[in-house]
């Protein structure tokens, strides 16, 4: 079953249970009124006594900022359904209209936060106790921020349909000194198009309540049994394709150590089962030139990897595959360091090609954070990674400095770092695996307290999401990025390699 057929059941089971529950406080089906009454309830208590447009709005504008407690689904779908009845003033237009207002407020106050506070106050707030109280982290905060880049201004309103973003689309529009005109039209488009959407399915519901309140048991077991058909069919239907394509599917994968940690085998499932791509993707865990020869030599006999038709690379092993090929792309060749492989076959003969697209993928991670200003840049590390970030610095017209443990010509040791160039090189990339795996609470030793606003890190790491280096930079105020575009880009490079006609 794929990701975004899970996500899909999930949220409209979450939508129907939100529904009837609202529906459930207004037709008397009543919870045991020996438990403990929450604070949610209580607020709901009294919103359903008071329902006003105001109140309606009130309530969006905190579930729209760092306060909202009330998921937006009770708030409209409740209002939406009460607004057909007759004792009520309420309209259906009304309900959206004062919603989108509520929701355009908090999202000006999230704004104006980020504008006001900057970025290390509000990840030290969303970090704290009173963050957490507020269901606010600094995951959600990456998150948003990570969405801004990549959609850039049409983010605020895309954002506004995403369930876990669309609370905080506005920070990063408020850090990145959006201008106000647009992100009040694109909250207000996107908001009112999530309002609608929710509004209408408490609003239809309406005229079925008399039968909801005599069969609300059997309409309880009823959705229970769709949910629970809906899931077998899409499970059978899995299994079916799953073992039709066994027979016939090429295979691409991923070679390296240690791999427990890659992305690579989710990313190219979800996109092979989402695009109906007859393939497979497999990890082949290989550390030294021995593992290396021994599989090389069977991709070349076609006896294990007959369906091989090629893989990508990650550490250690982006230097060390290269004496094993047969032809290297001129790209790569000028690198120095290898991330995917093409087998080639013509007749009964096998080709395995080299190629680099860690230099595309880190070039279009890192550009929309670029300034118009000159800025130098520190790269940490000297393997197959700083070699390929470096070619897209230079492609960039970015000046770069190696940072490595050992002296030599090319690089500069940690220890000769100082306050001076801390200040002058405001990009710092981690191309080391320190942070990632067994290196996980480790990061490379600089100087962090002389690291600003101004400064932007990125990590090639992905996993975990921030790493012990992101954090610091964070928490000096600077701007922080990790590997997670970068592997997408330079995956869907390779797979554009992979697929070319020979």
């Amino acid at each position: 079953m794929s990701k975004n057929k899970k996500y899909l059941i999930l949220s409209v089971s979450f939508l129907i249970f939100c529904t009837i529950s609202g529906i459930a406080q207004n037709t008397g089906i009543e919870a045991n009124t020996n438990e403990k009454v929450t604070l949610l309830q209580h607020i709901l208590n009294w919103y359903q006594e008071n329902m006003t447009y105001p109140v309606i709005a009130f309530l969006m504008a905190l579930e729209s900022s760092f306060l909202g407690i009330i998921p937006s689904e009770l708030i409209i779908s409740v209002a939406a359904y009460v607004a057909l009845d007759n004792t009520t003033s309420l309209t259906f237009w009304g309900v959206v209209g004062s919603a989108t207002v509520g929701s355009l407020v908090g999202g000006l106050i999230n704004y104006s936060l980020a504008i006001f506070l900057g970025r290390k106050a509000l990840y030290s707030l969303a970090d704290s106790r009173l963050g957490h109280f507020f269901l606010l982290n600094s995951e959600k905060l990456i998150k948003a921020e990570q969405w801004f880049v990549r959609y850039s201004k049409i983010s605020v309103c895309i954002g506004r349909l995403v369930p876990g973003v669309r609370q905080f689309i506005s920070v990063p529009a408020g850090l990145s000194r959006m201008n106000l005109l647009p992100f009040v039209i694109f909250t207000v488009i996107g908001s009112g198009a999530w309002n609608t959407v929710i509004a209408a399915l408490g609003y239809l519901l309406h005229g079925q309540q008399d039968l909801i309140k005599k069969y609300s048991l059997e309409l309880s077991y009823l959705i229970v049994i769709i949910l629970f058909l809906v899931f077998a069919f899409l499970f059978i239907k899995y299994l079916r394709k799953k073992k039709l394509r066994q027979k016939t599917a090429k295979i691409f994968g991923l070679t390296g150590y240690p791999l427990t940690y890659s992305r690579s085998k989710k990313f190219f499932s979800d996109k092979f089962e989402k695009e109906k791509i007859n393939a497979h993707f497999e990890l082949f865990e290989i550390q030294d030139d021995n593992e290396i020869l021994n599989f090389i030599e069977k991709i070349r006999n076609q006896t294990d990897f007959a369906k091989l038709q090629g893989f990508s690379i990650t550490f250690p092993l982006k230097e060390k595959i290269i004496p094993f090929l047969d032809e290297i792309d001129q790209k790569a060749d000028e690198i120095g360091a290898v991330n995917c492989v093409k087998i080639i076959k013509i007749d009964e003969k096998i080709i395995l090609k080299g190629y680099n697209t860690d230099t595309l993928g880190f070039e279009q991670a890192i550009k929309p954070y670029l300034e118009e200003r000159k800025m130098k840049a520190l790269i940490c590390g000297s393997g197959g990674t700083a070699k390929a970030i470096a070619a897209a610095l230079e492609r960039l017209k970015i000046d770069f400095t190696f940072v490595s443990r050992n002296k030599t010509e090319k690089n500069i040791i940690y220890s000769e770092i100082c306050e001076q160039i801390i200040k002058d090189n405001l990009l710092i990339i981690n191309a080391t695996n320190l942070g990632f795996g067994k290196f996980e609470n480790q990061c490379v030793p600089l100087l962090y307290e002389f690291i600003t606003h101004e400064h932007l890190l990125f990590d090639v790491i992905y996993n975990p999401a921030e790493t012990l280096f992101l954090q610091k930079g964070r928490q000096c105020g600077a701007r922080t990025i990790n590997g997670s575009q970068m592997f997408v880009n330079q995956a869907l490079a390779a797979w554009e390699i992979w697929n070319e006609l020979t």
